[in-house]
């Protein structure tokens, strides 16, 4: 496990001057809250097949690695607790989920929160329950301690997962967010050891020193919109958490270049929502012209780095 700081800081792509005026209108519109109409637009514009057969979310040995990280992360496979309920937060289809409770002896159920579903489920399928909501419905009665007065899916989760999500928190919001998050939670433990399972689980990605094939328009536009671990932390301590630590998990990644240029023609990140078609045709020619192919001439690397942020009721 790489610990928070040790990044590599070597890119496998340089960085050179990229004409963009319109990076600052970019910037601003990809900056909208978890469940805005700009974020609408971008995952709506996406079916459940598209947005699973990208790289980082199809079936296969990177999820399967993902999976096994978040287990080890939320303690899944101890014995605290043998029955616990799971808030996923962002959790689209639902797919991630159920590969939790399908290789989780204790983790029993889930709901998946997410503001983009296109069918709410009024009853649980396999474990999982689906609720159409957006991070704004978090700030809602946070003022009152009467847990009562939250709507069910609100109430008597044991742990919440946040993944690939919180960059889309208004930043002047997520302590709120938070916070009530943090209310609808069970405590596991009277004190927080070292042993007992955390109560939610943040993962996202670095503010900076990043080794994705991108072009210098799309990093001004990630750097901008992503917030730092530093800043997380620092939210979740607003909030009443305790018990917080940070690390990042490093994975090598190897695709084919055609197929990377395909996720982001398709826009499969929201980083990229707001160039248009010709300007993602010329980030991808830059992005072919500064790839460094392996000896096939078709596969490229890259290390993806994720940022986990555990934290205690």
């Amino acid at each position: 496990m790489r610990k928070f700081g040790s990044l590599v800081s070597g890119s496998s792509f340089q960085r050179r001057p990229y004409n963009n005026s319109t990076v600052a209108t970019r910037i601003m519109s990809t900056r909208s809250e978890f469940g805005s109409n700009t974020n609408r637009q971008h995952y709506e514009s996406h079916t459940a097949e598209s947005y699973e057969s990208a790289f980082f979310y199809s079936p296969g040995a990177y999820t399967a690695h993902l999976r096994e990280l978040v287990q080890q992360a939320l303690h899944l496979n101890s014995n605290h607790l043998s029955y616990r309920r799971l808030l996923d937060i962002g959790g689209g289809t639902g797919n991630f989920t159920k590969l939790l409770l399908d290789n989780s002896p204790v983790l029993k159920e889930a709901v998946v929160v997410d503001p983009f579903l296109s069918t709410v489920h009024d009853s649980s399928e396999n474990g999982i329950s689906f609720v159409k909501a957006s991070s704004n419905d978090f700030m809602k009665g946070n003022s009152t301690t009467n847990n009562e007065s939250l709507p069910s899916w609100r109430q008597n989760y044991h742990q919440v997962l946040l993944k690939e999500v919180v960059h889309h928190f208004d930043e002047q919001h997520r302590t709120s967010i938070f916070r009530g998050i943090r209310q609808g939670l069970i405590n596991m433990t009277e004190t927080n050891s070292t042993d007992s399972p955390p109560s939610i689980l943040i993962i996202t990605r670095p503010h900076r020193n990043i080794d994705y094939p991108l072009w210098p328009a799309a990093l001004e536009v990630w750097a901008a919109n992503q917030p730092s671990a530093h800043e997380l932390c620092k939210n979740l301590k607003g909030a009443g958490f305790s018990s917080i630590h940070q690390w990042i998990e490093p994975y090598q990644c190897e695709t084919t270049l055609e197929q990377w240029l395909n996720m982001v023609r398709a826009r499969f990140w929201s980083t990229f929502s707001n160039f248009s078609n010709k300007e993602l045709e010329e980030a991808c020619q830059y992005i072919s012209n500064h790839a460094k192919l392996q000896p096939d001439g078709k596969t490229i690397k890259f290390e993806d780095r994720l940022v986990f942020i555990t934290a205690h009721k």
